[in-house]
């Protein structure tokens, strides 16, 4: 009868298999041999080789303290108390064996297990490890509550274990990761002054937004492509506009056939290359009124099933929900209030409500501005409430003179808009100028207070000679003081539009500087893409300066997208 052979494990010390008790002599580490003893395997270890005596005087150990047993441990293998570093520092081992059993309820990695003296357990230890290694390329592992991270100290990868809290500072107050060698990973990410994350470099990590703001570069030109509307069977279609959403662009086109426009809205996404919905429009998509806001695409039109009369124009609010299944819903408004909209300009949705803006410049050939809105319920399409605010020029100076440039800005809460005559800012429907300025604006935008704005053009005539802000130039304003804060020269010409995505700022000349990103805190330029660069990408027809009437860009996130003659730059 044949019996089971019982197969010898070797133990494993400074990396050397250990079969016999010369073996374990030779490459004897205190704490691994504890951990062997208190894990039962170096008494099995013993009797599998009968070591009995060895085993007996293991078993005679009744003393709970490692220091107390690691002394035992030398002295029952006669290892002498002077070989290796270990032995003179048993303190050491013994903090070493205890830093190894927390670092073990977080994970089983051999890699962080094995290089125990690169991870903190507190702020000062981590000033330690990193007075160490400052220089090289080198990893340290994160396991407590909170640890403060400096710019300063490159070149180094930090790895929480168990998701801590780490406080950048930065005293230039941008924290640029990548720029510095550093890489953030598996940690929440805060700051206890302001500053400004660049987020490049940074893998896995909660980020307090309430104390960090996310500052995007745009570095990477990711793709280029052309939009060819033929191969989707939507006939010779020029894009005109775009809202970006993740990956989905909704396209406002047109046909290029001028008497049989088959004006088109297309819900394309563009990393599949693929057409998600098509909605055919009324009206031409140039006058149609768009709006994104987060993940619905709003837009309004007339309702041709009507026919109009003395009332005027019956519109139609439509909504398409770009998470799910970009389906769309109507909701009917009806026909506009004559004494405070023509037509609609601007769609703000705000909780279950949603305002229409009618923005009216040079009516009847007479210099005067008019902003009108109507509040509408967001479900029913009801009316609510609807006014209007009107400033007359005195003097008539015909189209060729007019003041060019969008004299309005409007975000989520406000409508600001500038009165040539007055020279004035107001803010809503008050009567009340907010601000008096000297000449005229051009285009502005509004960020926590602060005005930034453009020279002012008159018709074909070139920047006015009343103009508050020189050509080329961005002009800061301090909105409740009314004070000019700076002028930066951003341009050497005209700055032809702007537009600001939350903390970004993107403006566009005919300059070689075709379009610039700017951060709006700081007003730094985070990113320039020039004509040349462009060109040397374009794939549409002609050149780039001969489809810019088809020229268009929108920003998410951490995506940025132009369109010019259908060819898409896709930037992140």
């Amino acid at each position: 009868m044949l019996t089971k052979r019982k197969i010898k494990f070797a133990l494993v010390l400074n990396g050397a298999s250990v079969r016999n008790i010369e073996d374990l002599k030779a490459n004897f580490d205190g704490i691994k041999v504890l951990d062997y003893y208190e894990s039962g395997e170096l008494q099995k270890w013993l009797e599998q080789r009968n070591y009995h005596q060895q085993k007996e005087a293991l078993l005679s150990i009744t003393s709970g303290d490692p220091k107390e047993i690691i002394n035992n441990l030398y002295t029952i293998f006669q290892v002498p108390q002077n070989a290796g570093d270990d032995l003179e520092d048993i303190e050491r081992l013994i903090a070493k064996k205890n830093k190894r059993e927390i670092i073990e309820q977080y994970t089983s990695d051999s890699t962080v297990l094995n290089q125990l003296e690169v991870v903190a357990f507190s702020q000062e230890e981590l000033e330690g490890i990193l007075s160490k290694i400052m220089g090289r390329n080198n990893t340290v592992y994160l396991l407590g509550d909170s640890f403060q991270v400096k710019d300063t100290q490159k070149n180094i990868r930090y790895i929480g274990l168990n998701n801590p809290t780490v406080n950048l500072l930065s005293e230039s107050g941008k924290f640029k990761p990548l720029e510095n060698g550093i890489t953030l990973e598996n940690v929440s990410l805060s700051s206890n002054s302001p500053i400004r994350l660049v987020d490049k470099g940074i893998n896995n990590c909660k980020i307090d937004e309430k104390k960090l703001k996310i500052r995007r570069e745009f570095e990477s030109l990711k793709e280029v492509f052309f939009f060819d509307s033929r191969k989707y069977n939507l006939g010779e279609l020029s894009v005109e506009s775009i809202h970006l959403y993740k990956n989905i662009v909704v396209l406002l086109g047109s046909d290029n056939e001028f008497f049989n426009k088959k004006n088109k809205i297309i819900l394309f996404d563009i990393e599949k290359k693929k057409v998600i919905q098509t909605f055919l429009t009324y009206e031409y998509v140039q006058y149609l009124s768009t709006n994104r806001v987060k993940n619905v695409f709003y837009y309004s039109e007339v309702d041709s099933s009507i026919n109009h009369d003395s009332k005027g124009y019956s519109y139609n609010l439509y909504k398409i929900d770009l998470d799910n299944g970009c389906e769309r819903q109507k909701v009917k408004i009806g026909y506009l209030s004559p004494k405070s909209m023509w037509q609609i300009s601007h769609i703000i949705p705000c909780g279950d409500k949603v305002y229409l803006y009618d923005t009216r410049e040079n009516v009847n050939d007479s210099d005067n501005f008019a902003i009108g809105y109507q509040c509408h319920d967001l479900a029913s399409g009801k009316l609510i409430k609807a006014d209007e605010v009107e400033h007359h020029y005195v003097q008539k100076r015909g189209w060729w003179g007019f003041y060019t440039g969008r004299s309005y800005y409007m975000t989520d809460n406000f409508a600001y808009y500038f009165i040539h005559s007055d020279k004035a800012l107001y803010i809503n429907q008050s009567k009340k100028p907010l601000m008096h300025f000297n000449g005229h604006l051009g285009e502005f935008v509004v960020h926590n207070d602060i005005l930034v704005a453009t020279s002012c053009e008159i018709g074909n005539e070139g920047v006015a000679r009343e103009s508050e802000v020189e050509e080329g130039y961005l002009a800061l304003y301090d909105i409740k003081s009314g004070k000019l804060l700076k002028k930066i020269k951003a341009y050497d010409r005209h700055i032809e539009g702007m537009h600001l995505y939350e903390d970004v700022l993107v403006t566009h000349s005919n300059a070689d500087d075709f379009i610039k990103l700017w951060d709006i805190h700081t007003m730094e330029i985070i990113r320039t893409i020039s004509y040349e660069e462009m060109e040397s990408h374009y794939k549409g027809k002609g050149s780039v300066w001969t489809s810019l009437y088809t020229f268009d860009f929108d920003l998410f996130e951490d995506q940025f997208v132009v369109n010019i003659g259908n060819t898409f730059y896709i930037y992140e």
